[in-house]
Formats: C-alpha cells, structure tokens, sequence
C-alpha cells in the first residue's frame, strides 16, 4: 500500500506531474469554452511539458533555498537527483519547442510566446532589478500572485488565439467569460501556495503579504475568490456545467488551510 502511494500519490506531486496535467487542462478547457473545440497536440504538448520543464528547474534551483523549508520531500527528491532533474527539464522543454514549431504559431503568437519565455526565466532567475537588486519575481510579494496567475492565463490565450480557423471569428464575449470564470481561481491557488510558503519567506527575507494574514482574513479572501466566478454565468460562453467543474477543482482550496494538511503531496493536489 505504502509503494503504490507513492507511485500514484507522491511521485506525481513531487516530480511536478500534477503541474503539468493542469496545464493541459486548464488550457483544452480554455479551447472548449471559446472555440467550440479542443486544442491541437501540439498546443496540448508546449503546455504540458513546457509547465513540466518550468516547475523541474524550479525545483532544483529551490532545493537548497525555500523548498528546504516548504517542500522538504520535493527538495530531497532535486537535491539526490539534481542531474537527472535538469536534464528532465531541458528535454521536456524540448518537447514544448516541438510542439510550438509543430503549431507554426503567428507573428503574435510568437511575441506571445516570448512573453511568457520572459515571465518564466524571472521566476527562475533574478532578471527584474528593484531597488538596484537583481531579484526574481519571488521576491516581489504582491505582485508575485498576480503575475503567475497572468501566465497562467496568457497561456490559455495564446493557445485559444492561435487555434481560430481561417475566416472564424474571435468572440471577445466567451473570452470574457472563461477569464471571468477563472481568472479569481488562479489568483485563490497563488495566494494559497503562497500561504504555504510563508515559513520560507520569511526565512530567505521576502515575507508575502498573504502569507502574514490571519486565518480569519485568509478564510474571507478565499471566500471572495471563490465566488466570484459565479458572475461568469452572466455570460452565455460558460455553462454552468463548466463553472460546476472549475469551482470542484478549487473547493480544496477554501476547505482547506495549507497548515492543516500534514502531507506535503495533498498539498500540491489540492492546489
């Protein structure tokens, strides 16, 4: 029992697999609501495995830093492994290369692309200079829920944007909604993530606004965030089948507290 736990519990969570399924998710929902239909396997591929690579480096840059703190079984799993973990990234960030080539992306989706090749390296390397320090976005507190959840989202509308057919028309409306619908659930998973972290904050010198709340402050602000999808319905691109299925994949988070799972995995599932 204890081994397929970890084959199907805790490997996942740790090696970043549960990152990457939600990737893939998050952006075939994105196609289903404004388009009418699924995204390309290639689109499906640069999500997946782009996010997979993102988060791997990550994690062997973090391993020694504020995954020692956060994330000590992730952290041990980079710090034995950290060769095979950095070349796991770089080979599934080529796998995301190919599949964005096998797209054939336009010119916009190109600077899309740059765009978020930018957001992802100032996650990962100090590239922002703030107060004539180089830093990474980490290092920015407040803007540091916001930024992510921004990726998470111009991800989706780069795929979206770039899978309209020749002579379709972009419904602004059904973006609209899809943003609507999940734009507040990516800011609650940011903001839940960063209550997690906030030992390790506070530890490396970059305590987060979030983090410091008091749990009433904190239960009240995931309430908020997890009601207001609900105005998404005021727009005919999202059923309430599909807001039904955004607000069950985030009801972990307002039922939960990060510091009240003790298993370092459920907290990576439930976010």
């Amino acid at each position: 029992m204890r081994i397929l736990r970890q084959c199907f519990f805790s490997i996942p969570a740790h090696l970043q697999l549960v990152m990457a399924a939600s990737a893939v998710a998050y952006v075939e929902s994105a196609c289903r609501i404004v388009l009418g239909r699924g995204a390309g396997v290639g689109w499906l591929c640069a999500a997946g495995f782009g996010t997979l690579g993102l988060y791997l480096l990550d994690g062997v840059r973090s391993a020694d830093h504020e995954d020692a703190v956060s994330q000590p079984g992730r952290a041990d799993i980079c710090r034995r492994h950290r060769g095979v973990m950095s070349l796991s990234a770089i080979a599934a960030l080529l796998v995301a290369g190919l599949g964005v080539w096998t797209s054939r992306p336009s010119v916009s989706g190109w600077l899309m692309l740059a765009g978020l090749a930018f957001l992802g390296l100032s996650h990962l390397l100090p590239i922002l200079r703030r107060g004539g320090v180089w830093c990474t976005i980490k290092s920015l507190p407040l803007l540091k829920p916001l930024v992510i959840s921004l990726a998470w989202l111009l991800g989706a509308f780069l795929v979206c944007h770039e899978s309209v057919a020749t002579g379709e028309a972009w419904s602004a409306t059904r973006w609209s909604g899809f943003t609507v619908a999940t734009l507040p659930l990516l800011l609650l998973d940011s903001i839940w993530l960063d209550h997690r972290d906030r030992l390790a904050d506070v530890r490396f010198g970059r305590p987060s606004l979030f983090g410091s709340l008091a749990p009433g402050a904190f239960l009240r602000l995931r309430l908020l965030l997890f009601g207001l999808p609900v105005l998404s319905l005021l727009s005919p691109s999202v059923s309430f089948t599909w807001l039904s299925l955004f607000l069950l994949g985030a009801m972990g988070l307002v039922w939960w507290r990060p510091d009240r799972l003790r298993s370092e995995a459920a907290r990576v599932w439930v976010a």
